[in-house]
Formats: structure tokens, C-alpha cells, sequence
């Protein structure tokens, strides 16, 4: 939980700056709540899932990767990806 409104905090914030892009990139373990949001099966075999957020004007895209990871790499068995994205409001 505390993932998703870190999240949603930065993506306010940023909005409120000048028209420019702004990415940030992490990556966490694959707890129950995080798959549950972005619609990822409780029972698939997943070591963590990488983020990346890019904020640009108004507008927001979320990519996330996840998978079993390669060893002595940055990349993943058989990646599978979930990409959202959207307008960020003010309330």
C-alpha cells in the first residue's frame, strides 16, 4: 500500500512542475498487493518486478516487467510486461 501512494504522491508532485519528462525506474518484490493492482495472476512464479514511470505535461505511462529473474543480468526469464497509462488530475 505504502508502494502505491508513494507512487501517486510523486506523480502529483511532478505534475505541478513545467511541461518537461521526468522518469524514475525501481523495481520491487512481488507482494500480493502489487499484483493485485496491476492485474498480475497470484500464482504465477515471479521474483520481483522492475518499474518505470514516465510523467510528461498532464500525462503518465507505467511499464512494469516481471518474471524470473536471469542470473548475473538485468533481464528476466520469459519477460511479460503490463503497461498503463493515463491523465493525472487534481482534486
Amino acid at each position: 500500500m505504502k508502494l502505491i501512494a508513494t507512487l501517486l504522491l510523486i506523480t502529483l508532485l511532478v505534475s505541478c512542475a513545467n511541461s518537461k519528462e521526468t522518469n524514475y525506474t525501481a523495481s520491487t518484490p512481488a507482494d500480493p498487493l502489487v499484483r493485485t493492482f496491476l492485474g498480475i495472476s497470484l500464482t504465477d512464479s515471479i521474483d520481483f518486478i522492475r518499474w518505470k514511470l514516465s510523467l510528461i505535461d498532464k500525462k503518465y505511462s507505467l511499464e512494469c516487467g516481471y518474471g524470473i529473474g536471469k542470473p548475473n543480468s538485468n533481464g528476466f526469464y520469459d519477460e511479460k510486461k503490463v503497461v498503463l497509462s493515463g491523465m493525472v488530475k487534481k482534486k
